[in-house]
């Protein structure tokens, strides 16, 4: 029991960290599709698209805060889980946005 709850508090820390990173990168590929928005017909559409992964990217961050400060083990693994489902969201988006671009470029 005790190694598991070590395994999701480093979960919930990775998950943490990476999410706030993203965030970042999120927003700052928003910052350059407006650079060179006027080069592709689709920058509208990529820079919601990363813009709505960086607020997915962001409550991914806060629900593993939340994890991470939960007061038993099972309200911990289920904020976890949303905070783990929330960053794979975020990187769809993302995988979403750089479809688009390659089609685009085709």
């Amino acid at each position: 029991m005790r190694a598991r709850l070590v395994a999701d508090s480093d979960l919930a820390t990775q998950i943490l960290v990476a999410g706030a990173a993203m965030v970042g990168v999120s927003l700052t590929l928003v910052g350059l599709i407006r650079i060179v928005q006027g080069l592709t017909q689709i920058a509208g559409i990529a820079d919601n698209l990363l813009a709505g992964a960086a607020i997915v990217f962001l409550f991914a961050c806060l629900s593993a805060y939340r994890a991470l400060r939960a007061s038993s083990p099972e309200r911990a693994r289920r904020w976890l889980r949303f905070a783990d489902g929330l960053f794979i969201a975020g990187l769809l988006g993302m995988l979403a946005v750089g479809m688009l671009f390659a089609v685009e470029l085709i």
